[in-house]
């Protein structure tokens, strides 16, 4: 009896110990992020203290993986990589935060950027493609599904190339509608013409 109580209380420590840890090192994070973000402001970017921050990321998310910030963390630590050019670590990340928290609110939008990082970073259209159609398919119902659809049906295009398919589509649905709005002046020169030919009978 003694032993489990000893035990147990050996076990609260150690929980309250990282939980203690945990507070220290978010904030830490959020100071580094309120400096950075003033940074930004005079158009700085500190760069040091920007790899700073995404390790402290990859510390926090590495050590407390089942803490609510874990996958906040691990999306930021996406975007950072992507916007420093390390776009195959941003893939990484993304990928964890739907694989590892599916039930964190943004894991649709992880899946997302894993197939728009593919497609536009790492230039791999198989990838992005199966990223996408993934995403189809375990959010059909998402408010950004028909983005993906057409993201998918757009592969590889250009944005001019996109455009011009979009101005011809465009054209070809208003043509149709020019000759139903011409009809009823049509038919208005049909019925004068049969007015004058029975005045002249």
């Amino acid at each position: 009896m003694m032993r489990t109580l000893v035990v147990v209380i050996m076990i609260s420590a150690f929980l309250a110990s990282c939980a203690f840890s945990a507070k220290k090192k978010s904030e830490a994070i959020s100071a580094l992020e309120e400096s950075l973000k003033a940074s930004s402001k005079n158009h700085i970017v500190d760069t040091v203290k920007l790899r700073e921050l995404l390790a402290d990321y990859e510390y926090y998310y590495g050590h407390y993986p089942k803490d609510s910030l874990s996958p906040i963390f691990l999306m930021k630590s996406g975007n950072f990589n992507r916007a420093l050019g390390n776009p195959a670590k941003a893939v990484e990340c993304y990928h964890r935060v739907y694989t590892e928290y599916p039930d964190y609110p943004k894991a649709n939008f992880g899946l997302f950027l894993e197939g728009y990082t593919y497609e536009n970073d790492l230039h791999n259209l198989p990838k992005a493609k199966e990223a996408y159609e993934a995403y189809l398919k375990k959010y059909p119902d998402s408010k950004m599904a028909n983005d993906v659809q057409f993201l998918i049906e757009h592969l590889g295009k250009t944005p001019e190339q996109i455009m011009a398919e979009v101005d011809s589509i465009r054209k070809a649905r208003h043509e149709p509608e020019q000759e139903t709005a011409d009809e009823p002046q049509v038919k208005k020169d049909e019925g004068k013409a049969k007015t004058g030919a029975a005045k002249h009978k």
